[in-house]
């Protein structure tokens, strides 16, 4: 799908395409300028026309204002294309419409121009705040734009009902248009409606300016009204925000999760070292059977955060852990030690396959995350964290990145990607949960760390 697509990836496609449009209309120009119109040279502009309205339709999701100088441009070629006629007789003198055309078909390839300046200046602006977010910080940008929506959608509702003149039309354009950059990086489809308002209004703006201008379709009286094309935006930030808030729960919920395991793990130890005594005293059998039953209970925690994180896996182990602590607890209460060790031992395999299960989910987690907060393949296929120190560490956690923690309490600025064996503990996570809406992405960043770390 184009909107899962990263955005400078597809503003780099636009731009591509546009420069060959803009060398094939310099071309057409040249040659009506020199050679004068003719049957051929009309429908060539006419195709060119055409490729600028998909070009238009293409760069309105990315970047409204380019969008308006295409469709500035469009209208130049057509107007062009009019005034091309058929060829003369020779020696006749070049129609006075043949000048008019080529200077028409001129403008429009200084119209792209303009149009390909603006795409090349977004992707500077987006390579200079591309880099490490973590998501927290995502969290929080994505929650000031939807407020700068709301207030714009406010705004522009109340002009609607009451009009607003061209330069008003403008403002609000050029207001949406800031917006629209702002969304593009991690909200496409906020930033696609953005961009269809910007040009309703940049439209509306020049035909108010210049009545006797030919009006564009998005201009027209049937077109979407701005105010619902900004309701589309809201609608779809409201809804990315809850979903990256649902996740961020399940992440503390993992966070959670780890560390009742490993407190499950060091009661269970402990046990095991009481039950390992030759003789044991009765007191020694009252500490195993302690120790034995508080890893019970720290399992048994265990699994419900299991559940509330959505690991059937990681929940099934640890519950049969704490089975298994409780039985070796029994056992040490009645001094059979031998049985005791025997179920403590099991206990802690089960641990360690809910340990397995749990840390496979948080990866997963942390793949979703970093796609939800806009991550970029460059930084997500890195194999350390960068920290604010300048200090490195492999096996980066989403889930420590959510408290804005990194190496020893510094400011976290790097989600790392993931190791060969963390990409295997990945894989098995596949059977488990994952959110539709946000598959793509979670597939796109598995193909990143596959690409970028060699098995």
């Amino acid at each position: 799908m184009e909107s899962q697509q990263p955005a400078m990836d597809r503003l780099q496609n636009a731009l591509s395409d546009l420069n060959q449009l803009i060398n094939e209309q310099k071309a057409l120009a040249q040659q009506a300028s020199t050679e004068g119109a003719s049957p051929e040279l009309k429908e060539k502009q006419q195709q060119l026309a055409d490729q600028a309205q998909m070009a238009q339709d293409q760069a309105s999701a990315l970047n409204a204002q380019a969008a308006s100088q295409m469709d500035q441009a469009q209208q130049q070629m057509e107007n062009a294309a009019q005034n091309m006629s058929s060829p003369q007789a020779p020696n006749s003198p070049t129609p006075p419409n043949s000048n008019t055309a080529a200077q028409q078909a001129q403008q429009a390839a200084q119209s792209l121009e303009q149009a390909k300046k603006s795409l090349e200046n977004q992707m500077a602006a987006l390579a200079k705040e591309q880099g490490p977010q973590d998501f927290n910080q995502a969290l929080a940008e994505l929650s000031q734009l939807q407020n700068q929506t709301m207030q714009a959608l406010a705004d522009q509702t109340t002009a609607e009902r009451n009009g607003a003149d061209a330069a008003a039309q403008q403002a609000m354009a050029d207001r949406l248009e800031n917006l629209q950059q702002q969304a593009l990086p991690s909200s496409p489809q906020a930033a696609q409606a953005m961009g269809e308002a910007a040009q309703s209004l940049n439209n509306s703006a020049q035909q108010a300016s210049s009545p006797s201008s030919p009006s564009s379709p998005s201009s027209s009286p049937s077109a979407t009204p701005p105010s619902d094309s900004l309701q589309k935006a809201l609608s779809a930030l409201q809804a990315q925000i809850a979903e990256m808030k649902k996740e961020a729960a399940t992440a503390a919920a993992l966070a959670q999760l780890d560390q009742s395991l490993q407190a499950a793990q060091q009661s269970s130890q402990s046990a095991a070292q009481s039950m390992a005594q030759s003789s044991p005293s009765a007191q020694s059998q009252q500490s195993a059977a302690s120790q034995a039953q508080q890893a019970a209970s720290q399992a048994q925690q265990a699994a419900s955060q299991a559940q509330q994180a959505g690991s059937p896996q990681a929940q099934q182990a640890a519950q049969a852990a704490s089975q298994a602590f409780q039985q070796a607890a029994q056992a040490a209460q009645k001094g059979d030690m031998q049985a005791a060790q025997a179920a403590n031992q099991s206990g802690q395999q089960a641990l360690a396959q809910a340990q397995q299960a749990s840390q496979a989910a948080s990866q997963a987690q942390d793949a979703q995350l970093a796609a939800m907060s806009g991550q970029s393949s460059e930084t997500s296929g890195m194999d350390n964290s960068t920290y604010g120190d300048g200090s490195q560490s492999t096996g980066g956690n989403m889930s420590a990145m959510l408290n804005g923690k990194g190496k020893d309490g510094a400011p976290a600025q790097t989600v790392t990607g993931l190791n060969p064996k963390d990409r295997e503990a990945l894989a098995m996570f596949e059977q488990e949960r994952s959110l539709p809406e946000f598959a793509p992405m979670v597939q796109q960043y598995r193909k990143n760390l596959a690409n970028a770390v060699n098995p």
